[in-house]
């Protein structure tokens, strides 16, 4: 449940209760501020066309000729093997990166640590958002903090920090998340039309 306000620059001001409403544009006769869902707050105008479910009264004279609502989606990451996948692999991380030298525990091994935990975090973080464009979004964060992961490991390697054999292990488990990542981005993308 959101409560959407609409609060006119003359002070009039207006309450919807809305069951599916998490993004909206409207237009307007004057400046309005908007307020919805998620605490984020902005100014502007738009047009569009859609439908809104709910109860509640408008009161005052605000003009409104289009109106657009997209329906929050639930998701759980919790469901998602490549998170599953992803807590499981961060850990991994700490484990083999313990064995570093001391003087690393500050630099490489640190690095390493976070960019492991920003994986599983990112998609933990997208999956919470309102919009697929969201949720694409830190998903390429996670992307990213795979292919950090990555680089980070070869120098470790390069090194001699970690051993062939912890190496190659890590670098097939990293090499399915990536893939599964590409994959899960390019599928929503797909299915909502966004980049």
């Amino acid at each position: 449940m959101h409560w959407l306000f609409l609060m006119g620059n003359t002070g009039l001001q207006s309450r919807l209760h809305v069951r599916t409403l998490s993004h909206w544009c409207c237009h307007v006769q004057q400046s309005a501020t908007l307020i919805y869902g998620y605490g984020v707050t902005g100014t502007g105008t738009g047009t569009g066309t859609g439908t809104i479910t709910g109860t509640g009264t408008i009161t005052g004279t605000i003009t409104i000729t289009g109106m657009i609502a997209m329906e929050k989606k639930a998701r759980n990451f919790r469901n998602y093997t490549v998170w599953q996948d992803a807590v499981n692999y961060a850990t991994l991380v700490y484990q083999v990166t313990s064995k570093l030298p001391w003087f690393e525990k500050k630099g490489l091994c640190d690095q390493l640590q976070r960019a492991a935990v920003s994986i599983p975090s990112n998609i933990a973080e997208g999956a919470g958002r309102p919009t697929d464009a969201d949720f694409a979004h830190f998903l390429d964060q996670a992307l990213g903090s795979a292919n950090e992961v990555e680089t980070q490991l070869l120098i470790s390697k390069n090194l001699n920090y970690i051993t062939e054999e912890n190496y190659q292990t890590l670098i097939i488990k990293l090499t399915s998340i990536q893939k599964q990542l590409t994959g899960l981005i390019a599928n929503i993308r797909q299915q909502s039309g966004s980049r």
